[in-house]
């Protein structure tokens, strides 16, 4: 074909002298005109004259109606001509349906905070999200067989299913099969925090998750010449408040998050030269209540906020003349 010039929706093909690969054959084409909607093909007043060979066809005409393209997976794109519009003449290639064939997560307890899965299967593109319960979230595309999203803690409210699923915008895509994530209920008194001198004589804390049986030696945590000792736990069993005494044998409380596995000094919360001790996370993880002797060597409870970092005696709960500590606190 010397040249095509394709106009959409409605388009003239200027022909002339269009040579086909035979001997002493010349095609003429005129007056063709070609309409397309919807991958229909209408094709009208078509007349061709065939001249010099043995025979002469003049004036013949022919008509097709409704002969519909199916071309799929092609990728039609045709030439642009002065006047056609941008995308015009373009058949988009069909996209695939995506398929989960499996999802990786960690247990999902009821009541636990954000979860990342992984998700795994094929024909995933960069704008399929994950659909978790029926509910697009957040999605990160990581090839065509991975992608990754987070559970929200909303989600996690109560035990039960969590249906799993992929959509992918169209044209063509959809929605994948489901693949069910359990969400369990919560396992009564999961973790266990204690204190054992197991190790050469010396106090350290340790924790138990009574759920997998598996036992922590909070190594992050414990410190290698100290005595650590009285330990608190938050309810998601995440923070571990105890007091240490590790800084020249003065006594001072210690935060370890077991999320990240690092260690909390509380440099707002313990005084230099008092002793400061005996703590109790809430169960929320917010409030540690804790015994200090900083006035007047006498003790007396003391309340810190972690999210605000505050600290302040606990005025209503002391009396002056008194010894007052060894205090616990609610959400």
């Amino acid at each position: 074909m010397n040249h095509f010039t394709a106009y959409v929706p409605r388009f003239p093909l200027p022909f002339s002298r269009f040579p086909l690969p035979f001997s002493r054959f010349t095609l003429h084409v005129s007056r063709f005109t070609l309409h397309v909607s919807r991958f229909t093909l209408h094709v009208s007043r078509f007349t061709f004259h065939v001249s010099r060979p043995m025979f002469h066809v003049s004036r013949l005409t022919f008509h097709v109606s409704r002969f519909t393209l199916l071309l799929l997976p092609l990728f039609l794109s045709l030439p642009m001509g002065a006047g056609a519009q941008p995308g015009a003449g373009e058949v988009a290639l069909a996209i695939p349906t995506p398929e989960v064939t499996a999802v990786e997560a960690p247990p999902l307890m009821a009541g636990g905070p954000a979860t990342f899965i992984t998700v795994r299967g094929r024909d995933f593109r960069p704008e399929s999200v994950v659909r978790i319960a029926g509910t697009a979230v957040p999605t990160r595309y990581l090839s065509s067989g991975e992608l990754t999203a987070a559970i929200a803690p909303e989600s996690l409210a109560k035990p039960g299913e969590l249906a799993i699923s992929v959509l992918t915008p169209g044209p063509g895509g959809g929605t994948s099969n489901f693949v069910n994530l359990a969400v369990l209920a919560p396992f009564p008194g999961r973790f266990l925090v204690f204190t054992s001198n197991r190790r050469g004589g010396r106090n350290h804390i340790y924790l138990l998750d009574r759920q997998s049986g598996r036992l922590d030696h909070l190594d992050e945590a414990n410190s290698v010449n100290g005595s650590d000792a009285y330990p608190s736990i938050s309810a998601d069993g995440r923070f571990i408040v105890f007091q240490s005494d590790r800084n020249r044998g003065q006594n001072d409380v210690f935060l370890f998050d077991r999320e990240t596995r690092m260690l909390d000094p509380l440099q707002e919360l313990n005084d230099p030269t008092a002793f400061d001790g005996f703590p109790h996370i809430s169960a929320d993880g917010r409030f540690i209540a804790f015994e200090s002797d900083r006035f007047n060597n006498r003790p007396k409870v003391f309340l810190f906020d972690l999210h605000s970092r505050a600290l302040w005696e606990v005025n209503q709960a002391n009396e002056a003349t008194a010894d007052d500590g060894l205090a616990t606190i609610s959400n």
